[in-house]
C-alpha cells in the first residue's frame, strides 16, 4: 500500500489548535451567549448530513462558535445521531457569530462494501452559519480545514479563504474548482459537486484486495484514509498545492491497479461502489465515475500522450504505449524495445496453439523486424539474408511442425530488405519439381500427370500447393480449401461465384469489398473506414466495411440462411476519431461479458456483441441475444422447463442457463 506512516495531528496550526483544545475541555452541555440580542441564531435548529459513508447511529456531531479570526467564544453544542444516514439536527442553537467548528465522529457505512466500518473516523469543518441551510460535514470539508486556518492567520476573510481553499483542494485531486460549497455537497445527491465529493471519498477509501479472494482488511483501510488525508491536509496547509508528487503518483498507480481489476463477474471497484451506493438509497447517484477517471488518468500520471510509442512503467511493471494520443495498455510479444540502435532487427516468437501447457510443442513460429520504432509483424522471408544479394535472387527456408513434417519455402528478392514469398511445398513432395518455380505467385496453377490421371494444383494464399478442380471461366477453387482462410470468390457474367471442396456455387451475399466500387485504388485498411459515423459519443462501437461472408449451406448451417459479417470494428475517442476496438474496450463493455445467469434475473435477456475477426483475420463469429430461463436437470441430465416434473417422480434440480433467441448478424441473404 503507498499510504506513509504520518504522526502529525491532522488540525496543526498552532493558533487553532490551542484554541480550539482549551475551550473545547469543558462540558458538552450546550451554552449560551451572553448577549441574546445580537445573535445570528436565537434559538433555531442546524442541521446536516455527516458523511465519510454516511455515519451510522450512535455518531456524534459538536458544533464550536468561531469568532472572525476563529477563536473561540466558549458556545458549543452537541449532539447524537440517531439513524443510519449520517443526518443530525442541533436544536435550540443561540449564535453570535457567523462561523464555527463541526466535528463529526464515529462509525461510517464504508461505500464498498455497505457495512459499518471497523474503525471510527473524526471529520471536521470550518464554515459559515446561514439560517434556515444545512451544513454538511465530509471528506472534503474535512481536507480543506488546515488550509482555511492558515489563510485566516495570513489575513484574509474566512469567506475568500473558504473560497480559494476549497478550489485547491479540487485541484489537488485534478478537478476544476465548483460553484457548490463544501458543506453543501453530498454523496447522495446528483450536483457535480456531489460527483467530485463522492468521487474523492471513494479514491481516499479505495483500498481494495489484489483479488477476489483475498480478504479486505477494513480496519487497515481506514486506518490508511485517516493517515492519507492527515498528509493531504497537512501538505496543502502552508502553500494550497499537494507538492508530494511521489506519493500523489504512487497513489495513482495504485488506485489504477485496484480500481480497474476485474473479477470473474466483470465487476471492479468502482461499478461496486455505484452498485452498493444505488442499494443504500432511493436517490439518484451522481456521475462520480467520470471523476475518478480523470484523477486517475494517465495523463495525470506521466503528463500528456505526444510521443507515438512511446513507453511508460507504472510501479507494478505494467507497460502503458502512447498511441493515437492516448495511453493504452501494453503487452508486447518482444520484452526488447525497438529503437534507434537495433533498428533491422528480426526476433522470433513461439506462439502455442492454446493455453494449455500440454500442448506448449504445437503451434507455430511469428517473425518481427524492427522498424522505426516499433516491431512489425513479417514472415518467414525476413530470415533471409540480404547482405551482397540482388533482386530477383532465391532465397529457401525449411520449417518444421511437431507432428505435420518439414516444408520448404522458397523467396524471391525484391530490394529493399523485402522477399516476395514464393510459395511452399513439403519435403519430398512429388510436384516440387514440377510446381516450384523460381517466381511463383498466390494463384498460380500447374498440372502434375500421375498414374490415375491429370492432377491441378494451385498456389493458395498460405504459399502451399494445394489440388484443385480449374473452371475455364472462374479458375481453380481447391479440393479441400479451408472455407474460412480461402474465401474464395470469383464472378462471371454478372454473377458471383464461392468455391467450396473444388466446386463453384452461385450466390448472391458476397463481401462488400468485392462489389464496392469505391474500393478501387483503396487499401483495406482505407477502405474499412469509408462509412464510419461523423458524429458520435465518446465510446460508440462501429463497424468497418470489409466484411467475410458464409454462403454455403453447409457452412451456414445451423445458422438457417447465408450471412456475412464485419472484420473489423471500431470505438470512437476522445479527441474525436475512430481507432480500432481494443480488447482493454471489450472487457469494459458489459455486452461481451454475460453476468451470472440468477434465480432473481429470471426473463432477461442480454446481448453478447460479435466480436472482430481472429489474428488471421479470417474467422468472425456473429453475435448472440440470450435470454435467461430456469429450467430442471431429472437424473439422467434430462432437462425440461422448472414446472413440468420429472419422470418417475424424481424431483430433478432447478438451475438458471442462458438460452439463445436469436443471433446478431452483419446482413443476411
Amino acid at each position: 500500500m503507498f499510504i506513509k506512516l504520518f504522526n502529525k495531528f491532522i488540525w496543526s496550526t498552532p493558533a487553532l489548535f490551542v484554541s480550539l483544545l482549551f475551550s473545547a475541555c469543558g462540558s458538552d452541555s450546550t451554552s449560551s451567549p451572553a448577549n441574546n440580542a445580537a445573535a445570528i441564531l436565537s434559538g433555531e435548529s442546524i442541521s446536516g448530513v455527516s458523511q465519510k459513508g454516511p455515519f451510522v447511529k450512535g455518531s456524534t456531531v459538536k458544533l464550536y462558535e468561531l469568532d472572525e479570526q476563529l477563536h473561540q467564544t466558549g458556545v458549543h453544542y452537541s449532539t447524537t445521531i440517531d439513524n443510519d444516514e449520517g443526518n443530525y439536527k442541533i436544536n435550540n442553537v443561540v449564535l453570535t457569530s457567523s462561523y464555527a467548528w463541526m466535528v463529526a465522529e464515529g462509525f461510517f457505512l464504508n461505500e464498498f462494501t455497505g457495512k459499518k466500518s471497523s474503525k471510527e473516523i473524526t471529520l471536521n469543518g470550518l464554515v459559515k452559519i446561514e439560517k434556515g441551510k444545512n451544513i454538511n460535514i465530509n471528506v472534503l470539508s474535512h481536507l480543506a480545514f488546515n488550509r482555511i486556518n492558515y489563510l485566516v492567520q495570513q489575513g484574509l476573510s474566512i469567506v475568500d479563504a473558504q473560497k480559494q481553499a476549497e478550489a485547491e483542494v479540487l485541484k489537488a485531486f485534478d478537478l476544476e474548482a465548483d460553484e457548490t460549497l463544501f458543506k453543501n455537497m453530498d454523496i447522495f445527491a446528483n450536483g457535480e459537486g456531489d460527483a467530485k465529493l463522492l468521487a474523492i471519498s471513494l479514491l481516499l477509501l479505495n483500498r481494495k484486495q489484489e483479488n477476489e479472494y483475498d480478504k479486505y482488511d477494513d480496519e487497515n483501510d481506514i486506518a490508511q484514509t485517516i493517515d492519507l488525508m492527515a498528509q493531504i491536509s497537512y501538505d496543502l496547509e502552508t502553500d494550497g498545492t499537494w507538492d508530494d508528487s511521489a506519493l500523489k503518483k504512487k497513489m495513482k498507480e495504485d488506485l489504477v491497479y485496484f480500481t480497474y481489476a476485474y473479477d470473474s463477474n466483470g465487476d471492479n471497484s468502482i461499478s461496486k461502489a455505484r452498485k452498493q451506493m444505488e442499494s443504500m438509497t432511493t436517490k439518484s447517484i451522481p456521475d462520480f465515475e467520470k471523476y475518478i477517471k480523470k484523477f486517475l488518468s494517465p495523463d495525470t500520471i506521466w503528463g500528456s500522450c505526444t510521443n507515438e510509442n512511446e513507453i511508460q512503467r507504472n510501479r507494478y511493471s505494467d507497460r502503458f504505449i502512447c498511441q493515437n494520443s492516448f495511453w493504452t495498455p501494453y503487452e508486447p510479444l518482444i520484452e526488447d524495445e525497438c529503437n534507434a540502435e537495433n533498428e533491422g532487427m528480426v526476433t522470433s516468437v513461439w506462439v502455442t496453439s492454446s493455453g494449455n501447457p500440454r500442448f506448449r510443442y504445437i503451434g507455430h513460429t511469428e517473425y518481427y523486424r524492427c522498424e522505426k520504432g516499433s516491431w512489425e509483424a513479417r514472415g518467414l522471408w525476413v530470415t533471409c539474408d540480404t547482405a551482397g544479394v540482388a533482386v530477383g535472387d532465391t532465397c529457401t527456408k525449411s520449417t518444421c511442425l511437431f507432428g505435420t513434417g518439414c516444408t520448404i519455402n522458397s523467396f524471391a528478392y525484391e530490394g529493399d530488405g523485402n522477399w516476395k514469398d514464393l510459395g511452399s511445398t513439403p519435403v519430398g513432395s512429388n510436384i516440387v519439381s514440377e510446381c516450384q518455380k523460381e517466381i511463383t505467385f498466390v494463384g498460380d496453377t500447374c498440372s502434375v500427370m500421375q498414374s490415375e490421371g491429370m492432377e491441378y494444383y494451385v498456389l493458395n494464399k498460405d504459399s502451399t500447393w494445394e489440388k484443385c478442380n480449374i473452371d475455364p471461366n472462374l479458375g481453380a477453387c481447391p479440393l479441400k480449401a479451408n472455407y474460412h482462410l480461402s474465401q474464395i470468390f470469383n464472378d462471371y457474367n454478372d454473377k458471383y461465384y464461392y468455391c467450396h471442396d473444388g466446386e463453384w456455387t452461385e450466390v448472391k451475399l458476397i463481401p462488400h469489398q468485392n462489389t464496392d466500387s469505391r474500393k478501387k485504388g483503396l487499401t483495406d485498411e482505407e477502405y474499412d473506414v469509408l462509412d464510419l459515423p461523423k458524429d458520435a459519443a465518446v465510446g460508440d462501437r462501429a463497424s468497418g466495411l470489409l466484411e467475410i461472408c458464409y454462403n454455403h449451406p453447409d457452412i451456414t448451417d445451423p445458422y438457417g440462411s447465408p450471412f456475412c459479417m464485419p472484420r473489423y470494428y471500431y470505438r470512437y475517442r476522445e479527441n474525436g476519431t475512430w481507432t480500432l476496438e481494443t480488447e482493454e474496450d471489450r472487457s469494459a463493455d458489459n455486452r461481451f461479458n454475460l453476468p451470472e445467469c440468477t434465480i432473481d434475473k429470471e426473463g432477461s435477456v442480454q446481448e453478447n456483441l460479435p466480436m472482430p475477426a481472429d489474428a488471421f483475420g479470417s474467422i468472425v463469429e456473429p453475435g448472440e441475444v440470450v435470454k435467461c430461463v430456469i429450467e430442471k436437470n431429472c437424473n439422467g441430465g434430462y432437462q425440461q422447463a422448472k414446472d413440468e416434473p420429472c419422470p418417475q417422480g424424481d424431483k430433478g434440480r432447478i438451475f438458471p442457463t442462458y438460452r439463445h433467441i436469436k443471433y446478431i448478424f452483419g446482413r443476411t441473404e
